[in-house]
């Protein structure tokens, strides 16, 4: 009778014992884990925006006056396959201006401006880019017209209130207002008014709309700034270098290469493409999203007009309805492409707007051949060259329609 009971005290001790150790160290990983998101995180070597976006402002995305410098640099495709980069290019310098958006050269805050591009995320802000061969650096370059970058990052919001305040910031100017639509975006209304909250009926009849609302963009806003500084964890970001490192399909498999798809090219060249722009591409969206894309934009457009704000929207292809018909054959994209029907539907309702699967599409077979492609080959961001055809494009455009400015 006394024998089970010591044996059980002697087991529960060992457990006790076991388990302190256990809860210690995971009581530290913990404890460095949050110590490790207080502090800079550039040694870190991530993308330059990411660091960029650490602590956004109420109604801008960046920290104001950073300058950064990524190398080397490597593609985001190639990351996220795990795969060896073969693909280079001159470092990227990245930096932002007084108000918290990315430099322009040449288009400081407190000048006059004539275009301001809105929305567009990365595309617009310039992932992969250095800050002369952004969109709208190209596009002033082409067009003589001072462009400013109020590109966001992609958890910001990018309501009317947003662009208002930007507007605010500038000096109230009244610019053409542009609008980079890339093709894997999903545009929703509640982008343009921003998404309501289930307690602001209850919440307005009981603090009035005015003091309600102000609380529920502070409490959003809080929450940016929580889920910003939460973002990147230095353990968290070695942690993952380190079991990439052991599952190179060296040591271990390599789960992350199903996240990429491999094309051969010309010269020996390598197209990695996401999975996600491949099933974009031959899974298009049908009318139906056609009709509401189109429709979102002319709504954005009726806004912008009661402002005195022409705009104009940019489209822009992924990698693979740009090259997928030349590197998989005619039938792999299904036709008509859907940057086509939507410049169609945005035309019929009055929207001015630059299609740049047209643009770019003339010279896919020579990028191809040559390996001076509009899109990197191990990013899915746009290069300079893209970006500096469609910029060209989009200047052409502009100047046959001088009623916008």
């Amino acid at each position: 009778m006394t024998a089970a009971p010591a044996a059980a005290r002697v087991s529960s001790a060992r457990r006790v014992r076991v388990g302190i150790p256990i809860v210690a160290v995971l009581a530290a990983w913990a404890g460095l884990d949050v110590a490790g998101r207080c502090f800079p995180v550039d040694w870190l070597h991530i993308l330059p925006e990411h660091v960029a976006a650490r602590r956004p402002g109420r109604f801008h995305p960046f920290i104001p006056n950073l300058s950064l410098v990524q190398d080397p640099w490597i593609g985001e495709t190639a990351l996220a396959g795990n795969i060896a980069p073969t693909e280079t290019r001159p470092p990227v310098r990245f930096g932002t201006d007084s108000l918290g958006f990315r430099r322009t050269p040449g288009v400081p805050p407190g000048r006059k401006i004539d275009l301001l591009l809105f929305g567009g995320r990365s595309f617009a802000y310039g992932g992969g880019l250095s800050d002369d061969e952004t969109f709208p650096a190209a596009l002033t370059r082409a067009s003589g017209l001072r462009t400013y970058n109020a590109g966001h990052f992609y958890w910001d919001p990018e309501t009317l209130e947003t662009l208002d305040a930007t507007l605010a910031a500038l000096g109230h100017p009244r610019p053409a207002v542009l609008l980079i639509h890339w093709e894997d975006f999903d545009p929703r209304l509640q982008h343009i008014d921003g998404a309501g909250w289930p307690t602001d009926g209850p919440g307005e009849a009981i603090f009035g709309r005015v003091r309600y609302q102000g609380w529920r963009d502070e409490l959003q806003y809080a929450r940016r700034r929580l889920t910003a500084w939460w973002n990147i964890s230095p353990l968290e970001v070695l942690s993952i270098r380190l079991f990439k490192w052991l599952s190179d399909g060296r040591i271990l498999p390599n789960p992350y290469a199903a996240n990429v798809a491999a094309r051969s090219l010309p010269g020996g060249r390598r197209l990695l493409l996401l999975r996600e722009e491949i099933d974009r591409a031959i899974q298009p969206p049908g009318d139906a999203t056609v009709r509401r894309h189109a429709d979102y934009y002319a709504y954005f457009r009726q806004r912008l007009q009661q402002r005195g704000l022409a705009a104009w929207v940019i489209l822009v292809p992924n990698r693979y309805s740009l090259y997928g018909p030349l590197t998989d054959g005619p039938a792999a994209v299904p036709g008509p492409a859907y940057l086509d029907r939507l410049e169609a539907a945005l035309a019929s309702r009055g929207v001015n707007v630059v299609n740049g699967l047209r643009v770019l599409g003339p010279h896919a077979a020579a990028d191809l051949a040559t390996g001076r492609m509009s899109f990197y080959r191990e990013d899915h961001h746009w290069s300079p060259l893209g970006v500096e055809r469609i910029a060209a494009a989009t200047a052409g455009a502009l100047g046959k329609e001088p009623r916008a400015f």
